[in-house]
């Protein structure tokens, strides 16, 4: 419901809710699934550009090539894929957590202000997976942690910003 009267605030509040409940929903349904069919269904790996592996796409790749320091920001890039992919069982909510690091990632490089380059996305991205990490979060946490962070910078709101679904 969008009231005339309704601040940025309240309307933020209002998708971050919107957005946790359909994780929340999400993650009921898979363990739903999980609990009527004991077992658990794998798919094989999709292509390399698959946001599940630990590959680095050649878009990512260029990005990683491009930043002020390549080798820090790829070992910081699969340090927290891999934390992320150990962490959070396969599933929407992985899926969510990879869409929003990528949408963070590539808008962060797309973008022209200074204080976004890929290096500081990166970096800002580790920290927060690695601070949820030791706090032995819930993969839900870390999804609406990265989509507030998406979301505060004005991320969602660019076309060019969002990822192609996988």
């Amino acid at each position: 419901m969008n009231d005339i009267f309704e601040t940025p605030e309240d309307s933020q509040d209002r998708k971050r809710k919107a957005f946790q409940k359909e994780l929340e929903d999400l993650q009921e349904a898979e363990r739903r699934m999980e609990k009527e069919f004991q077992t658990r269904i794998e798919f094989p790996k999709k292509t390399s550009d698959s946001l599940e592996d630990d590959f680095i796409s050649s878009e990512e790749e260029s990005m990683i090539d491009s930043s002020e320091n390549p080798g820090l920001v790829e070992k910081m890039w699969h340090e927290a894929q891999n934390v992320i992919i150990k962490r959070v069982k396969k599933g929407h909510i992985r899926t969510s957590i990879l869409l929003e690091k990528k949408t963070y990632l590539k808008a962060a490089s797309n973008t022209r202000d200074s204080k976004f380059s890929f290096k500081d996305a990166t970096k800002q991205i580790f920290d927060i997976v690695d601070d949820w990490a030791a706090t032995e979060g819930e993969g839900i946490e870390l999804a609406i942690s990265l989509w507030e962070l998406n979301e505060s910078a004005g991320f969602h709101k660019s076309k060019k910003a969002r990822p192609k679904k996988v």
